[in-house]
């Protein structure tokens, strides 16, 4: 009797926790079920309070959003109801989740915004979408940059090289190689003439104008704060106090003072003319490139590579002092600078070149610089390589 009683109270309870599991379930109006993901088959199911309310058949799955609930199956994504209906065709490349009724998706490479309803708000035909500002994105379409808001509406062409990070309300844009700034709202507010532009922080960005780099404000004031420029030019516009002096035969020493309230980047090209302060002495001719940076209110003393162009007059010494001028008018010391600069020459060769222009010097002129030991200091080799050298430019 004892075991019949125990059969029946076993079978109750059977019964009871099968209805309790298999029952239909009642999910209230504003509840969703959560993605779980089923530990036997490595698909994606839907539950609520431990009950499965939809398959596991999903590849992925996400929750509920605007009603909507992402899920992808065989590399393709659509969008569920809490029911397990099919509201939007599983058949995106790239599905995000809705935010405010609206959801990015992608299909062959290109992306656009769908409703609720599946509607295409926004084409999908943009290369990439980002978010700009609240209520607008940035796109790209056909290697274009642009802003549309989120009716897809254009509120900055679609013309763009490229368009920035928006920070401290501005953002740069390019175009035909040149920067400027627009405003959170797509308006231009900093002309795009700049050849570089960094992102505002603090109010500043850091730009570049041609040669002159410094910080731009919000109001599109341009404060300098380096510049590249050549030597000449800044003594000309008294950017720099300049001073040189004679070093030996093959050098020159200088000595520069920035004077400005800038960095300066100074370009001293080869070629660049040391004339004597005293008729008695050489000029001087930089055999070699050279560039300084110079902080404001900064002095660099050191020496140039350079060359004597009158053989006949006395070699300078650091009593003699020199001024800086253009390169002289002579087009073929010119030429004949620019491959000794370019090749790796000795000082011999380099001066013997330079003299062959300036002096019109053969060989035996040229036994007149001597060495220590009395012999010359240009032999036949080297002449041979400056006379070819002298040729070259010539043909140029």
């Amino acid at each position: 009797m004892k075991e019949k009683v125990y059969f029946v109270i076993v079978m109750i309870i059977g019964l009871s926790l099968f209805f309790m599991y298999n029952q239909s379930v009642s999910i209230p109006e504003g509840i969703f079920p959560v993605p779980v993901k089923n530990e036997k088959t490595g698909k994606w199911e839907y539950k609520y309070k431990r009950h499965t309310v939809i398959e596991a058949k999903f590849d992925e799955a996400f929750e509920f959003s605007s009603n909507l609930a992402r899920v992808k199956l065989s590399e393709k994504w659509g969008y569920i109801d809490k029911n397990g209906n099919e509201i939007i065709p599983v058949k995106y490349d790239f599905a995000n989740n809705f935010t405010d009724g609206l959801a990015l998706v992608g299909l062959a490479g290109k992306y656009g915004f769908i409703d609720t309803a599946g509607k295409e708000v926004i084409p999908i035909k943009y290369s990439s979408i980002l978010n700009f500002s609240e209520d607008l994105l940035k796109v790209e379409l056909e290697g274009k940059y642009g802003i549309i808001n989120k009716t897809g509406k254009e509120v900055v062409l679609i013309k763009y090289e490229g368009i920035g990070t928006l920070s401290n309300g501005f953002a740069s844009i390019k175009l035909d190689g040149k920067y400027g700034y627009i405003n959170e709202t797509g308006t231009i507010v900093i002309p795009v003439k700049y050849d570089s532009a960094g992102v505002f922080a603090n109010g500043y960005a850091n730009v570049s104008l041609g040669e002159t780099s410094g910080k731009i404000d919000q109001t599109g004031i341009f404060t300098i704060q380096a510049m590249t420029i050549p030597l000449i030019e800044a003594v000309q516009k008294k950017y720099v106090r300049f001073s040189a002096y004679g070093g030996s035969i093959s050098s020159s020493n200088i000595r520069i003072e920035n004077v400005s309230d800038m960095q300066l980047n100074l370009v001293i090209p080869a070629g660049t003319f040391l004339s004597a302060n005293s008729s008695a002495y050489q000029n001087m001719i930089l055999t070699n490139p050279k560039n300084i940076t110079i902080e404001a209110g900064s002095v660099y003393s050191g020496s140039v590579n350079t060359a004597c162009m009158n053989m006949y007059r006395d070699i300078p010494d650091s009593n003699n002092s020199f001024g800086i001028a253009q390169r002289p008018n002579n087009h073929l010391l010119t030429k004949v600078i620019k491959i000794l600069s370019e090749g790796n020459y000795s000082y011999s060769v380099i001066q013997a070149a330079v003299w062959i222009v300036t002096d019109n010097a053969d060989y035996y002129d040229m036994g007149l610089l001597r060495n220590q030991f009395g012999g010359r200091t240009i032999d036949d080799d080297d002449y041979q390589k400056a006379v070819s050298v002298v040729n070259e430019a010539r043909r140029m």
